[in-house]
């Protein structure tokens, strides 16, 4: 049943591809976009343009569990993207008032972000110090650094007080 839907998706995205390029008049085929479904955690949807190339990727967690809020607005902010990377003369960029303009024209709503309750995919590991007996949690590309070398230290009321790698209890937190 998933694999149907997303095929589904897939249709509709290109379906709505031709559509708006037809309405901006962009001079890309649309048939020439490459839609893929490889996206996890929080992001529903991503566009972007390699050379000449033009690329739409999808979330297919949010596809399943949330179909009415992509097929309504991801589809087209993504979309709108791809329009403004094709179309300098909108000088649409980013989330400008230009880029909302093709997305509310596009059916869209117009918004930087979405609500659905999507899964972070990364997990940050936290390493744990102790440092004049205050514990401190220091994120891995820190504590490589420190590691190596580099210097770091916490504000106390009778001054800076210098973290060591002595300091470190041996403990991790992922969260």
């Amino acid at each position: 049943m998933s694999e149907a839907l997303l095929n589904e998706f897939e249709h509709l995205v290109r379906a709505k591809i031709a559509s708006a390029f037809k309405e901006f008049d962009v001079q890309h085929d649309p048939r020439d976009v490459t839609i893929s479904m490889n996206i996890r955690g929080r992001v529903g949807g991503r566009a972007y343009m390699n050379r000449d190339e033009l690329f739409l990727d999808f979330n297919r967690v949010a596809i399943l569990e949330h179909w009415e809020f992509m097929v309504d607005n991801t589809i087209t902010h993504e979309i709108a993207h791809l329009i403004a990377f094709v179309s300098p003369h909108l000088r649409a960029k980013g989330h400008n008032r230009n880029w909302k303009y093709i997305d509310i024209q596009l059916g869209g709503t117009g918004n930087r972000t979405h609500p659905m309750p999507l899964a972070k995919v990364r997990k940050t590991t936290w390493y744990l110090y102790n440092v004049a007996g205050k514990d401190i949690q220091m994120s891995a590309i820190r504590h490589k650094r420190l590691i190596a070398g580099k210097r770091y230290s916490i504000k106390s009321p009778r001054g800076n007080i210098r973290i060591s790698t002595e300091d470190y209890t041996g403990r991790t937190m992922s969260a």
